[in-house]
């Protein structure tokens, strides 16, 4: 039983076919693959701006409330002067002749 090898010239047409079919499957799968990374930069991109306005935002809170910290320690140190006796004492007889006076 005799046989029968492939030639050259049958070799080198499969090699062709064959990079030719390995081309097309490489450019079929391309697109989808290209639009998954795609979708995955966009995804990393948006993610790194939200992160980016959540530091921002993180910021201005925190100085925001520094500042409302200051301001209420200042209302604090003034407070015991505004809440003198005589002067609440003064307020209710003002608030009680006008009271009489209804």
């Amino acid at each position: 039983m005799a046989v029968t090898l492939p030639t050259a010239a049958e070799v080198r047409r499969a090699r062709e076919q064959a990079a030719r079919n390995a081309a097309e499957q490489a450019r079929v799968a391309r697109t989808p693959l290209l639009a998954v990374l795609g979708a995955g930069e966009f995804a990393l991109n948006t993610v790194t701006r939200a992160a980016e306005v959540a530091r921002v935002r993180a910021a201005e809170a925190r100085a925001r409330a520094a500042t409302q910290a200051g301001d209420v320690q200042q209302r604090v140190v003034v407070l015991p002067q505004r809440l003198r006796e005589e002067d609440l004492r003064a307020d209710l007889r003002r608030a009680l002749a006008g009271l009489q006076e209804q």
